[in-house]
């Protein structure tokens, strides 16, 4: 005789569960209504279920357990995603950000019978039937065993998802409209109307929006910084956590290394200045045109058939697309000024650069606030003797040597930081602090031996 529970669980707390790599794998806000995730090797989110239970209990006897499922998303990359009536939205990008989505493409039906994703359907239903075991005690009846009648033991049956064509559901398009921190202030169909807005709490609570039925389930919500909106949850996916306004719901992994910071916080509590602070980016902040601006200038350092560095909601990134070979053809001159870039790109902790324009109160760059002043930068020319360059990674040197260090001083920053990133990248050494009438740092020559 197997032991069953007698009554079913009682809904009274929230549950959440993570995988051994700190992702959430389920989450449940009574024990009856659940949401599943799964992943790629890494923090890539490849589905997501939610469905509730409806246990039938006979005579303190568990006879059946019906799921009904509410929706599920299976995300195969970056550029596509299907629900679970196979209806499928297509992505296309700027660089790394999203720009546009079609529902759909026009009459076009795709096939995707392939074998290894039906194999990770299973495996996802295996995964989904051990989690729901654990949480709840039911004892349903293994997989290939017979039903004994004098002992019957509920059947584990989740609903279906068709994974084989994919459908069109409608031909348009929609186009996002983002703000300074990348996060998507509203939505325009290809005819220029507004479909969809919103309006946010400083830490990204949705305060209002234009229409809770847009996208049907079809159309991930990407809203604050332009992340995705579960709504079975109200939480944000950050790949690495997950974000419910005002907290993370898991702990930074790099918590360590700030201990004056909660590891739950977002963005250091300062969130109308910076964004996602997940690591390994250098963060741009200001006007958009005066970013775009600043990271052409940047880019026009270097001899690539393509952009270098590339913009993603402020966040500068490197273009995977540029070759190690290419990189290994680059002048001394360029490779001290990549190096200097990635340097701040891949510290552990986010640097934040306020790009302004024409701000009397700053030449070229100011410590105290963190900000780079474009005009003075396009004064100083890309001529033969501009030390815009140097000037420019003497800047981010120093501002990552603040931000990434406890109590830092100024003279400390700009002598060992600031003032070497700037004549590695320049050949030159820098006599003093002094600007010649022309606008030029004044400079001689590093002996060359």
């Amino acid at each position: 005789m197997s032991l069953l529970p007698t009554s079913s669980p009682t809904p009274s707390e929230e549950l959440y569960r993570f995988g051994a790599d700190g992702n959430l794998r389920m989450y449940s806000y009574d024990r009856l209504f659940y949401s599943l995730y799964g992943y790629d090797g890494g923090t890539t989110r490849t589905y997501k279920y939610s469905f509730d239970l409806n246990p039938n209990w006979v005579n303190g006897r568990l006879e059946s357990v019906n799921f009904n499922l509410h929706n599920a998303m299976f995300y195969p990359n970056s550029y596509l995603n299907f629900n679970q009536d196979g209806y499928y939205t297509k992505h296309y990008y700027n660089g790394m950000e999203r720009i546009a989505s079609r529902l759909g493409d026009q009459n076009i039906s795709m096939n995707v019978n392939d074998p290894e994703l039906q194999d990770r359907k299973d495996q996802l239903d295996t995964n989904i039937r051990r989690n729901i075991v654990d949480i709840t005690g039911y004892n349903f009846l293994p997989v290939g065993e017979e039903q004994n009648p004098d002992d019957p033991k509920p059947v584990f049956e989740l609903p279906q998802v068709g994974l084989t064509n994919l459908m069109p559901n409608t031909s348009s398009v929609y186009y996002y409209h983002p703000n300074h921190l990348g996060s998507t202030c509203y939505v325009t169909d290809e005819n220029r109307s507004v479909v969809q807005g919103f309006l946010y709490a400083p830490f990204g609570e949705i305060t209002n929006e234009y229409n809770n039925s847009f996208g049907s389930s079809v159309l991930p919500k990407y809203s604050f910084n332009a992340k995705e909106l579960d709504e079975e949850t109200g939480m944000y996916y950050y790949e690495a956590r997950y974000y419910a306004p005002p907290t993370f719901t898991s702990r930074d992994p790099l918590f360590e290394k700030y201990p004056t910071f909660t590891p739950y916080a977002y963005c250091a509590n300062n969130p109308v200045k910076f964004i996602d602070p997940t690591g390994m980016e250098l963060v741009l902040t200001g006007e958009l045109e005066d970013i775009n601006s600043f990271i052409k200038i940047i880019n026009s350092f270097f001899d690539f058939s393509s952009e270098l560095f590339i913009l993603n909601n402020g966040v500068v990134r490197k273009n995977d697309e540029i070759s190690e070979k290419e990189l290994d053809n680059m002048s001394g001159a360029q490779k001290a000024f990549y190096n200097t870039m990635m340097s701040a790109i891949e510290n552990k902790k986010v640097i934040s650069i306020d790009i302004v324009n024409k701000v009397g109160k700053v030449l070229f760059g100011a410590w105290e606030t963190g900000q780079i002043d474009i005009a003075d930068m396009i004064a100083l020319g890309t001529g033969e003797g501009s030390n815009m360059y140097s000037v420019i990674g003497h800047e981010i040197a120093e501002q990552q040597y603040k931000q990434t260090t406890e109590n830092p001083n100024n003279l400390v920053g700009h002598f060992y930081y600031g003032i070497p990133a700037e004549n590695s990248i320049s050949g030159y050494y820098r006599l003093k602090d002094q600007i010649s009438d022309n606008g030029k740092i004044i400079t001689i020559r590093c002996n060359s031996s």
